[in-house]
């Protein structure tokens, strides 16, 4: 840790403190009300499907189901790409086993962008399409989707918790660098540094990618930001990472600022300690709101 002036305009005259703030400061959760469901990503999945699902509201109830179906396969054969979606499934492609023999295991593609209605008939049948449509459980088949597309949206959130950091600290560093005429790229790499900067940037490996790099003259700090809210694995070898990534970079004559938040900290302290004694700078939010992180990139 390297001591900072502004650590003591906060009381905290030791590395102890600093680190006990650290900790004692950090959010149970960053996510907001967009993070339970995206109803814009969810809209626009409905509406790129509600003809075909409207097309296949005539099978809604029918008795002889199959003979129905097969009739409207040959009437709209588009309605076999959203086949996946009525299963929950996004993809173009499902291989299932078709055998129940267990001493004759055999697989078979589903590929929805080029399928036989044979192929389609077997397939909504098996999955239990079929039977579901001629039991009147189901009124609607947009209503029915848009609760499957709420279900698989929900798939997405820990997608959007990263992002929400990402989002919260681009905004501090955006207004950092307005303020104090800095310059800063979001989710850079090598070429995208040399392209705005002109500038080489060693790399430990040909895929890095930075949150984000800030540049004051010709001073470069590089800054990761993560939130973890829950305990795993993945946090004790995120910090062992980014021992290694601010020894390379230091070696190189780069800044580098960990950002990182939640309470999953709380009950992995040992590594992020380790880190935190070695590393010049690891913040939370509430330190860079305390204004630590603007000192650091304009001192």
């Amino acid at each position: 840790m390297k001591q900072l002036s502004v650590y003591k305009k906060l009381k905290l005259n030791s590395p102890e403190k600093v680190f006990n703030y650290l900790i004692n400061t950090m959010l149970p959760t960053i996510n907001n009300w967009s993070y339970l469901v995206d109803w814009e990503k969810v809209s626009k999945h409905i509406k790129d499907i509600e003809i075909c699902l409207n097309t296949m509201n005539y099978l809604i109830g029918k008795k002889n189901i199959h003979n129905e179906f097969q009739y409207l396969l040959k009437k709209h054969p588009e309605i076999k790409h959203i086949l996946p979606v009525l299963v929950a499934c996004r993809k173009d492609s499902i291989t299932l086993l078709t055998s129940n023999d267990e001493n004759d295991l055999q697989a078979k593609e589903f590929n929805f962008k080029n399928l036989s209605d044979e192929d389609a008939l077997n397939f909504a049948d098996r999955a239990g399409l079929l039977q579901l449509l001629s039991s009147n459980k189901i009124k609607n088949l947009v209503d029915y989707v848009f609760g499957i597309e709420v279900g698989l949206d929900s798939n997405a959130r820990k997608n959007r918790a990263g992002k929400a950091m990402e989002q919260l600290m681009n905004n501090h560093i955006k207004r950092i660098c307005e303020k104090n005429n800095l310059e800063y790229l979001a989710s850079a790499n090598k070429s995208k540094v040399e392209k705005h900067w002109g500038i080489d940037l060693p790399v430990d490996k040909t895929n890095r990618k930075v949150d984000f790099i800030i540049k004051k003259d010709r001073q470069l700090f590089l800054c990761e930001v993560n939130f973890y809210n829950v305990v795993g694995s993945k946090l004790k070898s995120t910090a062992g990472e980014y021992k290694n990534i601010y020894n390379f970079w230091k070696s190189h004559n780069l800044q580098f600022i960990w950002i990182t938040d939640g309470w999953g900290w709380k009950t992995t302290q040992r590594p992020l300690q380790e880190a935190f004694n070695e590393l010049d700078y690891i913040l939370n939010i509430k330190m860079v709101l305390d204004g630590v992180l603007e000192y650091i990139l304009t001192n």
